[in-house]
């Protein structure tokens, strides 16, 4: 009988044999990895919400210029995102279904081809078996599985940016002269897309990578025929147009929002409660990278001595300067580092396959990190324990993920690479899919859902309304299957007792507030807990006492 050691190692020759299986090997996998949960995942506050709902709005109304959340204007995003998610939407269930499945399409494209990328990007500068080991990284990181489930930029961002920079490492590697029309136009379309995606981030990861390159080098001849050929005029022609379009509609306060409120506001303060000292980037990454943060461990030692690895070079100066932007800057999410993690991906495969054994204690740690992940998961359920909920399924796949985390330890330990990354990618499914079905299955993370599946068992009534007072959560907008309007309790008592359609949900700590107002008819109480505010909160359906 073949041992499955012996026929993975069979496996994963033939598919690094040809390219062509390579790619498939890995859209598969991102299916695999990213697919579970994609359509059934609660919409999330506030990114997530805020994106849908206004693309929603644009697919209703087929205004394409104007951002519009609810009747308000949404200026903090350029246009990119909003144009990908209507059409997605439009093109399926359309605007008026409640699902957010739609919405998410760009997401997960984005992060398969960014996958792809990551890999045609590696296979320029080392081994068949290292570059698809690096696209198994980059699709098993924990961020880049959750953006791909989640109707926001950064996903199609990091396509849009690795699409600029597979241009540049061609360049990069090859004499100047040999870069084409097409992919002059290949660099430059695809950074203005970035630009109308997220603004300055794309163009900023690709200009401090050429920077840092050329400066270490000493060399830019590469570098200055990226910008012969007309590219910059292309840039300007396919992201000037909406830019002046929507400054000669809105006027100064769409730059005062995205650039004065938002971008700036992002480095000079930690903004909605999100500011985190320096460092605070790299202690994250090991769960925001995990599990591949086990394998780029692996990737330090006698990393200086490797600069004249061309991988590595390219890798560390992609990743230093906007790593270090990044932590200069207070604001801190979890993925804001996500566009160099194609970089640490290259790192850690091509040092992983590089033939050197890293030492004893250096495998306990990558072996720890392994186990650390699934910290996420574990928490989760130990609080759903203490609330008397129970998930069995949960359970069962956090079990299957420690024995993989065991797994991957031990061949790490024996120094089978390929089957160590083979446990890898087992311990990134059965994680990924541990957290999101216990986050999924628990109804209090989901008030909004919660609230909606009350108010769609009340009696109909012609021109219903939903008004909320306290709880100004965006997903509140999107499951609702009526109009919203997000009041203070005195509006909502007005509202109430003016018209007998309106239905009221009111934070509870306001209610006596309404009620003070008139005559209000108490209805059912949910309690949960607004990811967006990062608070517990009960909230009270009400509508106006019959007269």
């Amino acid at each position: 009988m073949t041992a499955p050691g012996a026929v993975l190692d069979r496996g994963w020759h033939w598919v690094v044999s040809g390219p062509a299986r390579a790619r498939l090997a890995l859209v598969a996998l991102c299916l695999i990895l990213f697919l579970p949960w994609f359509a059934d995942f609660p919409v999330t506050d506030r990114d997530e919400a805020l994106f849908a709902q206004s693309s929603r709005q644009m697919a209703e109304t087929g205004d394409l210029l104007r951002i519009r959340f609810l009747d308000e204007a949404r200026n903090k995003k350029p246009v990119g995102i909003y144009w990908l998610q209507s059409a997605a939407v439009t093109l399926t269930t359309g605007p008026e279904d409640n699902a957010i499945w739609p919405y998410r399409l760009p997401s997960l494209i984005g992060a398969i081809l960014a996958v792809l990328l990551t890999h045609s990007i590696a296979l320029r500068l080392m081994s068949a078996q290292a570059a698809l080991a690096a696209g198994f990284i980059l699709a098993a990181s924990l961020v880049l599985a959750g953006e791909a489930r989640l109707a926001k930029t950064d996903a199609a961002l990091l396509a849009a940016t690795l699409g600029s920079m597979a241009v540049l490492v061609r360049v990069w590697i090859d004499r100047p002269d040999r870069i084409s029309s097409l992919g002059r136009v290949q660099f430059w379309g695809c950074l203005a897309a970035a630009v109308l995606l997220k603004g300055p981030i794309g163009p900023l990861v690709v200009g401090l990578t050429l920077l840092a390159l050329g400066g270490y080098e000493r060399r830019w001849a590469w570098a200055m025929a990226l910008l012969r050929g007309g590219g910059p005029l292309l840039f300007l022609a396919i992201t000037a147009p909406w830019y002046l379009a929507i400054t000669w509609v809105e006027g100064w306060s769409f730059w005062e929002d995205s650039l004065g409120r938002d971008l700036l506001g992002k480095v000079a303060a930690g903004q909605e409660s999100h500011g985190l000292p320096p460092g605070s980037h790299l202690l994250a990454l090991a769960f925001s990278f995990w599990p591949g943060t086990a394998l780029l461990l692996l990737a330090l030692p006698g990393l200086r001595l490797a600069l004249g690895n061309p991988t590595v070079r390219l890798a560390l100066a992609w990743a230093l300067p906007f790593w270090i932007v990044l932590e200069l800057t207070p604001t801190k999410l979890l993925h804001y580092p996500l566009p160099v993690f194609p970089a640490l991906a290259m790192l850690a495969a091509d040092r992983f396959f590089s033939g050197q054994s890293p030492g004893r204690g250096w495998v306990l740690g990558a072996a720890g990190l392994a186990v650390a992940g699934l910290m996420v998961p574990a928490g989760l359920i130990v609080v759903l324990a203490r609330d008397g909920s129970y998930n069995a399924t949960a359970l069962v796949t956090l079990a299957g993920s420690l024995f993989c985390a065991a797994l991957f330890s031990r061949q790490l330990a024996s120094g089978r690479r390929i089957q160590a990354l083979g446990a890898m990618l087992l311990l990134a499914a059965t994680g990924h899919w541990a957290t999101l079905t216990v986050a999924a299955q628990t109804p209090w993370l989901w008030p909004s859902a919660a609230v909606a599946r009350q108010i769609s068992d009340l009696p109909p009534c012609p021109g219903r309304l939903l008004v909320v007072a306290g709880f100004n959560e965006p997903s509140m907008a999107f499951v609702s299957q009526m109009p919203v309007a997000f009041v203070d309790a005195p509006t909502l008592a007005t509202a109430l007792l003016a018209d007998p359609c309106v239905i009221g949900v009111i934070d509870q700590q306001l209610l006596p507030d309404l009620m003070a107002k008139g005559a209000i008819q108490i209805g059912d109480t949910v309690e949960g807990f607004a990811i967006g505010s990062g608070r517990r909160v009960s909230l009270v359906i009400v509508q106006g006492q019959p007269g």
